[in-house]
Order: structure tokens, then C-alpha cells, then sequence
């Protein structure tokens, strides 16, 4: 007797509880409508956002038992530069659409993953929060890469900064035409490959070591005449050595 009302006490457990979520179930369903209805005939407020040209809500879901409302839209919106002042318009907008039946709804918005104040700049917030993991920290201790011992180290200025300068293009081998050309064509008299190096090398990157950074250059910085050319693919006992000095005179091998 008491295996079986055990069991019997069991069935209407399980009864209660799937009357019951089917009941939640079909009142957040209704509600989800009601939402859905409501915001059919929503319009987008912000004129300044163009991206989708006809923003319409893609999907929403209702929540009865919190009491909230997800909300998303396309993914072009996050294209979009979203402000503090469109944001609420766009909140506001949405919250008047739904009307008093969910002004006790908890309303969260999403566009491409995202809600849409985390897609506004730091430097555009004065409402909502600084984004934390957007600010860089100050190190104390920063490494050092290289440091020239006779160079200038000023208290202030470009010290400790690191500057990658690319000045244009340079002299490569067509191998169509099978022969050293500029990649840049010749225009009054002169040509990109070579001016922008003539002065990037001898006046831009001193200023900018004298006020203490250090300048990386993908380029040679050497323009002496003088060239040494060791080829490891001939290395042969017939290979020579050959030290070329651009003063007219011939090559000297050894």
C-alpha cells in the first residue's frame, strides 16, 4: 500500500508540474505575440543611421517569469555610429511601441552579437560606464627593444617609442622585361622610389632619433657606393670574391 502511494503521489507531482509549465508556457506565448504585434508597425526614429535603409526588427522572445523582452535587430545596425542620444531615442521608441501592458518588462536590445551601448566609443559616454578592458594600462616597467648607447634619451618626447617607417617603393628586377627598373614612373624630372628616400633617410629619421625614438626601416639606410655580395649557392672551389667600388674603376676578385 504505501509503494503505491508513493507512486501515486508521484503522478500528481509530475501532473502539477507539467500543468503548470504548460500554462507558463502558453502565457509567455501570448505575450510574445502581443509583443510581436505591437511592435509590427514599429519605425525606426534615428534618420542619421542608413544602414539597413528599412531597419525593421529581425526576431524578439519574451520572458512572463523575468519579466524581459530580447530584442534583435540586423547586423548592419551595429554599421551604424551609435550614440548615447540615438541609443535612448531608439529605446524609447521600442518601450512606447510595446505600451503600458510591458512597461514593467525589462527591455534588452541586439545587433550582431552585441548590445548596442557596448558599440559606443569610450570616448563618446558620458551616461553610461568607461568600458575597462578598452583602456590600456600604463606599464611601469616597458621593454626595450634596443637601445643605442651613443644615442639622445630625453626625459619627455619620442623617448621609449618605437616608430616602423616605410619610405616607398625601391628598384626591382622585372623579370618580363629582364631588367632593374623603379616601380614608381618618372614625373618632372624625378622619381617616387628615389625622393621620398632622399629625404626619409638623411632628415626624418635623425629628428626623430635625436628626440629619442627608435626608428625601424625596412629599407637599407646605407647609401654607400660600395657593395659586398656573398652568395652561399656558388660556394664552389671556383667561387670568387668580389668587392665592387663604384669610382669607375673595375672590379677587384679574389
Amino acid at each position: 500500500m504505501r509503494t503505491s502511494s508513493t507512486l501515486t503521489a508521484l503522478v500528481l507531482s509530475l501532473m502539477l508540474l507539467f500543468s503548470s509549465v504548460t500554462a507558463y508556457g502558453q502565457a509567455g506565448s501570448k505575450a510574445e505575440k502581443a509583443a510581436r504585434s505591437r511592435l509590427a508597425k514599429w519605425t525606426n526614429p534615428v534618420t542619421e543611421w542608413h544602414y539597413p535603409p528599412d531597419l525593421r526588427i529581425d526576431s524578439l522572445k519574451v520572458n512572463g517569469q523575468t519579466r524581459q523582452i530580447s530584442i534583435y535587430f540586423p547586423v548592419a545596425l551595429s554599421h551604424n555610429p551609435i550614440r548615447e542620444g540615438n541609443l535612448s531615442l531608439l529605446e524609447s521608441s521600442v518601450r512606447e511601441s510595446l505600451g503600458r501592458k510591458f512597461r514593467d518588462y525589462r527591455i534588452t536590445m541586439y545587433t550582431n552579437g552585441f548590445t548596442p551601448d557596448q558599440l559606443i566609443p569610450n570616448y563618446f559616454r558620458s551616461v553610461i560606464p568607461y568600458d575597462s578592458a578598452r583602456i590600456v594600462s600604463e606599464k611601469t616597467v616597458r621593454p626595450v627593444l634596443i637601445k643605442r648607447v651613443d644615442g639622445v634619451h630625453p626625459v619627455k618626447g619620442l623617448n621609449d617609442k618605437y616608430i616602423a617607417l616605410w619610405h616607398s617603393h625601391g628598384y626591382y628586377f622585372d623579370m618580363t622585361l629582364d631588367r632593374w627598373e623603379y616601380q614608381r614612373a618618372k614625373l618632372f624630372g624625378t622619381v617616387e622610389d628615389i625622393s621620398v628616400m632622399a629625404y626619409v633617410i638623411p632628415y626624418l629619421t635623425p629628428m626623430l632619433e635625436n628626440a629619442g625614438a627608435t626608428v625601424f626601416l625596412p629599407r637599407e639606410r646605407d647609401v654607400q657606393l660600395n657593395e659586398i655580395i656573398v652568395d652561399n649557392d656558388v660556394s664552389t672551389g671556383e667561387s670568387e670574391f668580389v668587392i665592387h667600388v663604384d669610382n669607375g674603376a673595375e672590379p677587384a676578385g679574389a
